[in-house]
């Protein structure tokens, strides 16, 4: 038995032994109480269903959010580094064109290759991110 079943008998005890067993009286109202009693305990227990639901709800989008926020900072690096890599490289292109370096042009071509390379990995964080946005907007 639940903690509440225990006390409302507990209750009904301790009410049923003050007035005495001769002086209890069954009237309408207590005969209605135990008629819906049936009807209140299915309402509480889809009440705590309900409650229980909402929690894991708040608890999944709160998860949710979370997620988002690691893969928004992974994005935010991501463009981050493929802008320096892309910077570098330019700044080794015009070296090696100054210089007339091959050396040079080749890091700086390594360095773009480097930044493609990222930039499709930005690619799939930013669907990754997009996809999480509408399953938080979903729930």
């Amino acid at each position: 038995m639940s903690e509440k079943t225990l006390v409302a008998r507990r209750i009904i005890c301790d009410h049923i032994k003050a007035v005495g067993y001769q002086n209890l009286s069954v009237d309408k109202k207590l005969l209605l109480s135990a008629a819906s009693a049936r009807q209140k305990y299915m309402a509480y227990l889809e009440e705590e269903k309900r409650a229980k639901a909402q929690a894991s709800t708040q608890t999944l989008k709160r998860n949710l959010e979370d997620e988002v926020d690691v893969v928004r900072k992974r994005k935010r690096q991501i463009e981050i580094d493929v802008n320096k890599l892309l910077r570098s490289a330019d700044t080794l292109a015009k070296q090696a064109e100054d210089r007339g370096s091959l050396t040079m042009l080749s890091k700086s071509n390594s360095l773009r290759r480097i930044a493609q390379e990222k930039q499709e990995l930005l690619n799939g964080v930013s669907k990754k991110l997009e996809d999480k946005l509408l399953l938080i907007k979903n729930n």
